[in-house]
């Protein structure tokens, strides 16, 4: 904070303020003696994140509230060790000593870690880590981990590849030699290609394979096929709440679609039947699927398709194992970068966001009743809203940013979210055929991010095998 620091334990609501009126110090570190009956708790500062000048350390006693300046060098003092830094802000704590990941100038491709003992207030390298410095920008993170050994998180700034790392054996704080060799996890970094909400979960496509999530429950399982695209998931049993349950994934690739049964683990080639219920449409002719990812409704997944100038749903069945062609949409193709989004609509209803890329003409279309999944020949659409305004954005800005804008309805109110030419992020709502308000989105993410419309679910990811 500006003038002091908080010591916080959020869990029994607890927390003690240290004020510091030198806006400059920060405090690096917080840790006690536990060894002992009486637990002493002391905080380290400084007001550089610098290690290298002692008179820049402060010391302060949480229980007589008493401050002492540290003049402490690293062990050895040699000039090297006095130009070295933590790149950790924060020291973590281990058995009555602190630890920081540090290194000693730009030229060292080594990384080490440091510690504090506040027993005997000497700085001094507790050991190497597993890793060497690749860029100035690496991202490095230091934990503990089993609550007795080291775990360090490193992504190589130019690469983009990922390593865990994590101690073998239990650390002994005393005798950094003692440290085994790291075991290794290797991840390898991966692109998002798109990001999606099919059947209360999200679905994540990446480089090689794809991420089914629900956030909420902080679950996820992971999927991988080098050269497919996930399209969507689907449950075909009673008991959603079941880990273990028939869920199956659909993907495609090339032409050829693909199933992926949770259960089993196994992979089955699709043989594409298709099936209209359009007797003038023939069979030779082919759609364009323009969805992402497919939208699920009672054991069906359905996709927007065009053909010539018209757009469709088309869906497939999981128990049948055919895509058919379902109906007609109320609107026509305006332009090949029209915004056309499908979303489920008070549960049993689908709804339909179209934006003319020529016009801007924005329209929001409803199915009027519950829809039967096994004939779209009963569907009626209404028209929801209708928005003309001038000088309105483009819901898909341009041809290198193509991802289509997400959206949910609120009661009468529309609610949007869409970047601009620049790849800000924009929300707009409205209400009454007008736009209402609009927030732009600065400090949460990146330009051009994926986005999508997800409400909080308890149905627990699916385990694969």
């Amino acid at each position: 904070m500006d003038k002091g620091a908080v010591v916080w334990n959020p869990w029994l609501k607890l927390s003690r303020c240290i004020s510091q009126p030198n806006f400059k110090f920060q405090v690096i570190g917080c840790d006690s003696n536990r060894r002992s009956e009486e637990s002493i708790y002391k905080t380290i500062w400084c007001n550089t994140g610098r290690v290298d000048r002692p008179p820049y350390l402060k010391i302060h006693d949480l229980a007589s509230c008493t401050w002492k300046d540290a003049s402490v060098e690293f062990s050895g003092g040699s000039s090297q060790e006095k130009k070295r830094k933590l790149i950790t802000r924060s020291g973590v704590s281990l058995n009555g000593t602190l630890f920081w990941i540090s290194f000693s100038d730009k030229t060292d491709p080594l990384y080490q870690l440091v510690t504090f003992d506040f027993s005997s207030e000497v700085f001094y390298i507790f050991c190497d880590l597993p890793c060497g410095k690749s860029h100035p920008c690496d991202a490095l993170v230091l934990w503990v981990f089993k609550r007795d050994r080291f775990s360090v998180l490193k992504q190589c700034h130019i690469t983009k590849k990922i390593e865990i790392w994590v101690t073998k054996n239990k650390v002994n704080v005393k005798d950094g030699n003692d440290v085994l060799p790291w075991d290794t996890l290797g991840l390898e970094y991966q692109k998002p290609r798109t990001l999606g909400d099919c059947d209360e979960f999200l679905i994540c496509n990446m480089d090689k394979g794809a991420v089914v999530w629900n956030p909420w429950l902080k679950q996820s399982a992971w999927i991988g096929h080098p050269s497919s695209r996930l399209e969507g998931i689907c449950y075909n049993g009673s008991n959603r709440r079941s880990e273990v349950g028939p869920y199956k994934t659909i993907w495609y690739s090339n032409k050829e679609w693909k199933v992926h049964d949770f259960a089993f683990g196994t992979w089955k080639n699709l043989k594409v039947i298709s099936k209209s219920n359009d007797s003038n449409q023939s069979e030779k002719q082919r759609q364009t699927i323009h969805s992402e990812i497919g939208v699920f409704l009672n054991g069906s997944l359905f996709w927007i398709c065009f053909l010539d100038s018209l757009y469709s749903l088309s869906n497939f069945n999981f128990s049948k194992g055919r895509f058919s062609r379902f109906c007609d949409l109320p609107c026509g193709m305006s332009h090949l970068r029209d915004a056309l989004v499908l979303r489920i609509f008070k549960g049993d209803r689908f709804s339909l966001l179209k934006q003319c890329n020529v016009t801007k003409k924005t329209e929001l279309w409803v199915t009027k009743n519950k829809v039967n999944v096994e004939d779209g020949r009963d569907v009626v659409w209404v028209n929801f809203m209708t928005l003309s305004i001038p000088s309105f954005p483009s819901l898909v800005p341009t041809k290198v940013y193509s991802q289509q804008p997400s959206y949910f309805i609120d009661d009468k109110r529309l609610v949007v979210c869409s970047c601009d030419e620049t790849g800000q992020a924009w929300i707009y709502v409205f209400g009454g055929n007008k736009l209402i308000d609009k927030v732009r989105i600065d400090s949460v993410v990146d330009p051009w991010p994926l986005h999508c419309t997800y409400f909080p679910s308890l149905v627990p990811v699916p385990r694969v095998k």
